[in-house]
């Protein structure tokens, strides 16, 4: 399955990138889980480096403390905090939680935090792994699993995730099916449930 494992590693492609920066350009945006996995290298697909040249403003929020002392060398807005628990001095058009719900355990906690950190009808930015994706129904029929990420605690389809957005008083603008890289946009014998490797969400803030 190194062909899977190759694949998955695309995680934060382009094109997620390019899906989420005409929410955030010229906006008051927080992004939460801002360093990624690619803070070390600040690769090209680095999602917090985009996000920050497109926003009016950018802050940043990442548990990871030696990961934000790093980004805060490097000139960047960003704080050490808990995203499952946190409190803002002001409020934000957009808020951005980018393939971060899985890892989770408290998420009553977290959309609290979002609400109180967003303005009335701001924008909650979601993106997760979609479970269907063919690619982990192959490797789960073939060694028993679906190849996830040992931090992920919890799976989201389309139905679970507009559901507990509405419990915590979202509305969702927008939600469908996509990818990390344009090779996944190709497969048109596909389905987009079975196609693309994530969900992606537009959520408003009820006022």
């Amino acid at each position: 399955m190194k062909f899977y494992a190759r694949l998955l590693r695309l995680a934060q492609g382009r094109k997620k990138i390019e899906w989420l920066l005409p929410y955030v350009k010229g906006r008051r945006v927080l992004d939460l889980g801002c360093a990624g996995e690619e803070v070390l290298n600040f690769g090209d697909n680095w999602l917090h480096g985009h996000l920050a040249a497109a926003a009016e403003e950018c802050l940043g929020l990442d548990h990871n403390e030696k990961a934000v002392f790093s980004l805060l060398k490097k000139g960047y807005q960003v704080i050490h905090s808990d995203v499952q628990n946190f409190t803002m001095d002001r409020s934000f058009d957009v808020v951005v939680a980018g393939d971060i719900l899985e890892h989770l355990e408290d998420l009553k906690g977290f959309f609290e935090s979002v609400k109180r950190a967003l303005k009335d009808n701001g924008y909650l930015l979601v993106t997760t792994p979609n479970p269907w994706f063919i690619l982990r129904f192959v490797r789960c029929w073939l060694k028993g699993d679906g190849g996830v990420n040992p931090d992920h605690v919890q799976w989201f389809c389309r139905g679970s995730i507009r559901e507990l957005l509405r419990r915590y008083g979202f509305v969702i603008e927008k939600l469908e099916f996509g990818s990390s890289e344009p090779i996944f946009y190709y497969f048109f014998f596909l389905p987009p449930s079975l196609r693309h490797t994530s969900i992606f969400v537009v959520a408003r803030k009820s006022p």
